[in-house]
């Protein structure tokens, strides 16, 4: 959770109120160069996965049970995996995408809150990264999924 209760207030108001500011986010990651697809995803699976994220977010901002986390890593990633993306290829995506919705979120929050937001969403990627490696690697050929 951002470290003073007005930044969680901020993000939590910002992403009920405003979730689709955040596809963009998502285009541009994918656009990446490098970015590893085993094929291409539609617009609306973008906002999809978009909407999802940001869900998981508030469900972090709010301290509550990550119930669409859990349904991500559990169910989603490995769907990927069976789809032909790749443990690696998931990974390099999620951390793209991180490092470019950080910044995006923390813009839309006042500047003097900035600071404590950047700090809870790095807390925050590295335990969803951690998730989604491991998601990703025990859905992978070979590994008993």
């Amino acid at each position: 959770m951002p470290q003073s209760a007005k930044a969680t207030a901020s993000v939590t108001h910002v992403l009920e109120t405003r979730p689709g500011q955040f596809i963009d986010v998502m285009r541009q990651a994918i656009r990446l160069p490098g970015a590893p697809s085993k094929r291409t995803y539609s617009e609306a699976e973008l906002e999809q996965l978009n909407n999802g994220f940001v869900r998981i977010l508030l469900e972090s901002a709010r301290n509550e049970e990550p119930r669409a986390r859990s349904v991500f890593v559990d169910h989603a990633i490995p769907s990927f995996v069976l789809a032909g993306e790749t443990a690696l290829g998931i990974v390099h995506f999620t951390v793209s995408y991180l490092m470019l919705f950080g910044p995006a979120l923390a813009a839309t929050v006042p500047p003097l809150q900035r600071a404590d937001v950047l700090t809870w969403f790095s807390e925050f990627s590295g335990g969803y990264v951690t998730e989604i490696l491991q998601a990703a690697v025990g859905a992978s050929p070979g590994n008993g999924a």
